[in-house]
């Protein structure tokens, strides 16, 4: 090429319109100027480039091999340029939907799932953020709370998600150095991990299975949060009581956690999503409700 520098823009939107129209008249027309500034739009860009585009003939303009392979090229550039200009006009607004969970369902059932949603949402940014205890939605600036209850929750609509499904777990290294756990009642000879956010599980679970606790528990680990006993017991510290609906894929993956053949304990309450009403109808909102309900359904 004769220069290294960029060609005129006008001269390459003639020639790309007098190559689309094989006519100067035609590309004239479109761009809204005479026939005879395309043809000089066109000898200029010629000149640039240093070498002829066209074929001049009396009564057709033929492109020439060097015309036909720039033409590809110049065709690409402008739609990347028209792309461009559109995308800056007209941006896709990102939507942000923000929730708060407690952190035994975020880390449990929630973030194992998260890269679905945003696959299936790339629009929607989700701000996942934990609390041990009820929070103002209003207030706190929040579109959308994962709750656990009976879903009575005054003012806030809440969609039933599962219910609750409690048995014991632990490692199976746990169980490797110690004898079988054969029934329930052994297992108040156990470690158990106790959750200061539900210090009444194991009490339930045993009245549920139809023990009394006359000789009581005889170890015990205590914790302030719902999500350290599962994370104990993955390391072999004892039994934790779990929700089987949040440990799943650790079942299924076969991490080291392992559910003792004992009853799950039904109570009663369950996981909900809520949200005031007047936002129940916004796009953002409903589409993150819409794509937890499916979650729920997978097997």
């Amino acid at each position: 090429m004769k220069s290294e520098t960029l060609p005129p823009l006008n001269s390459l939107r003639a020639f790309e319109a007098a190559a689309r129209h094989q006519s100067f008249a035609a590309a004239a027309a479109e761009l809204g100027v005479t026939a005879n500034a395309i043809s000089h739009q066109v000898k200029k860009l010629e000149q640039h480039i240093g070498t002829l585009l066209f074929e001049r003939l009396p009564r057709a303009l033929v492109l020439t091999t060097e015309g036909r392979d720039f033409l590809p090229d110049v065709t690409a550039t402008f739609d990347a340029l028209r792309i461009a200009a559109a995308r800056v006009a007209h941006p896709q607004r990102r939507h942000v939907v923000a929730a708060t969970a407690p952190a035994v369902f975020a880390i449990g059932w929630m973030l194992p799932r998260l890269q679905r949603f945003h696959l299936e949402n790339p629009q929607i940014e989700l701000q996942l953020s934990t609390a041990r205890r009820p929070v103002d939605l209003e207030a706190e600036g929040l579109d959308a709370a994962i709750r656990h209850g009976r879903g009575e929750w005054p003012g806030l609509i809440a969609d039933h998600l599962f219910g609750d499904a409690i048995l014991p777990v632990c490692s199976p290294s746990y169980l490797s150095s110690r004898p079988p756990v054969r029934t329930s009642h052994s297992l108040l000879a156990e470690t158990l991990l106790f959750s200061a956010i539900a210090p009444n599980d194991w009490n339930d679970w045993f009245a549920h299975a139809g023990i009394k606790q006359s000789t009581g528990i005889r170890r015990r680990l205590n914790f302030g949060n719902s999500t350290l006993p599962i994370q104990a017991a993955v390391q072999g510290l004892g039994f934790a009581l779990a929700d089987v609906n949040l440990i799943e894929d650790e079942l299924r993956d076969a991490r080291p956690i392992a559910p003792v053949e004992e009853p799950k304990m039904v109570r009663g309450t369950a996981w909900y999503l809520t949200y005031r009403p007047e936002n129940g109808s916004l796009a953002p909102l409903d589409a993150f409700r819409q794509w937890i309900l499916r979650e729920t359904l997978r097997v």
